[in-house]
């Protein structure tokens, strides 16, 4: 696949397009090395236990925010605590997938195909869906990530229907030399014709973009990270009218082998709380945003991680790859509760434990294509597996 830059835009093109059944939108937050879920969500039946197997990292008891059935949240996701009370953000406990792999790049492939961990497939979850649709012309991209790589949650079987974005205000045209010299190319004339016509849609794309962008507004104000201005300029584009549908966010720096805490600092400073702390602001500051434009009903938002880390602590006060991990879901929309429960911790814990899966994370995607796309392609995007939706979004 030949991707095409237009100064931070980036397009792996489908040759369809995509078609709507509803105007929603989803903003998927990806947040890359795998995210301590035991660190995030804490379940205070089981506390104990884990001080025990991880003292060097864990926040006292009292200074944890409580939510509700039992667990409690990390003191840095106070953002999320205030949209939870709102009724805006839920939480899914113990997200995985059957037989774990602990790589990153394989545990990632899986999460963002939707395969089973034994098989390799080469479409994301919602790419292999969006190949099934019918396809009219558009001048709105169907899915955009922010950054310099599109993400494969949206590959199809021929090509990617995400596009990338640095920034919506440096896109500039595409050169047609390559259109004036055509004639040089006629021995590969389908892949000129090819090129042409990703140059056309991408020329279609950046314009629509760039207006978008300058039609919208921010109503508040966003923490100066990356994580923040990303989803500052998903809002902005909202708010602009654009169409597209998916947003995928990144947030990365979770791989925290080593000093995953500020040591004398009861587990609320240093990498991971850090991170938190991004995380829970940038959120709360995105959906303030929406319901302040009277746009928050019709969007949802999800994050997701490759895997957990270990229960047990390591020697080098941080976390080894685990399995699974608590996710948060977010949008005018959810049903503002915690689905799942943790998995029971041992007294003594084996060493190199993880937390087990509660939740397979493809009923999760079943639930948003189904209830939140209204796809009619369920049965079809995870063959040979049934598995239920989730209450995740209110029924009203």
């Amino acid at each position: 696949m030949l991707p095409l830059h237009m100064n931070g835009l980036k397009l792996f093109p489908s040759t369809s397009l995509f078609y709507r059944s509803n105007q929603r939108k989803m903003v998927l937050i990806q947040l890359n090395g795998g995210n301590d879920g035991l660190n995030t969500v804490i379940p205070i039946s089981q506390y104990d236990q884990l001080y025990q197997a991880r003292s060097t990292i864990m926040v006292p008891e009292p200074k944890l925010i409580p939510l509700e059935q039992g667990i409690s949240l990390h003191p840095a996701l106070v953002g999320l605590k205030n949209l939870y009370s709102e009724g805006m953000l839920g939480v899914a406990l113990a997200v995985g997938y059957p037989l774990p792999n602990r790589s990153h790049f394989r545990s990632m492939d899986v999460m963002t195909s939707g395969s089973p961990s034994d098989e390799i497939w080469q479409t994301g979850w919602l790419g292999r869906n969006l190949d099934w649709q019918e396809y009219p012309e558009l001048k709105h991209p169907y899915a955009i990530t922010m950054g310099y790589a599109v993400s494969n949650t949206c590959q199809g079987e021929v090509s990617n229907f995400s596009t990338s974005l640095v920034d919506p205000w440096s896109l500039n045209q595409l050169p047609e030399a390559l259109a004036k010299s055509k004639e040089h190319y006629e021995r590969h004339q389908e892949e000129v014709e090819y090129i042409l016509n990703t140059i056309r849609q991408t020329r279609n794309f950046g314009q629509t973009i760039h207006k978008a962008a300058s039609l919208g507004k921010n109503s508040t104000e966003y923490p100066d990270s990356d994580l923040g201005q990303q989803l500052k300029t998903i809002a902005q584009l909202i708010s602009g009218g654009l169409e597209t549908q998916v947003y995928i966010a990144n947030l990365s720096g979770f791989d925290t082998h080593a000093e995953q805490v500020m040591s004398g600092s009861d587990g609320k400073q240093g990498k991971h709380p850090e991170l938190l702390n991004d995380l829970g602001r940038s959120i709360q500051s995105f959906m303030m945003d929406l319901k302040r434009q009277g746009l928050d009903q019709d969007v949802f938002g999800l994050t997701y991680s490759e895997f957990g880390r270990q229960i047990r602590a390591n020697e080098s006060g941080g976390t080894d790859h685990g399995d699974a991990s608590a996710l948060f879901y977010f949008g005018g929309a959810v049903h503002a509760t915690v689905i799942g429960s943790h998995p029971a911790i041992d007294q003594v814990v084996p060493d190199q434990a993880g937390l087990p899966m509660a939740i397979d994370i493809r009923n999760i995607y079943q639930t948003i294509l189904e209830q939140w796309f209204q796809s009619k392609q369920i049965q079809d995007s995870f063959p040979g597996t049934g598995f239920n939706n989730l209450e995740i979004f209110r029924s009203n």
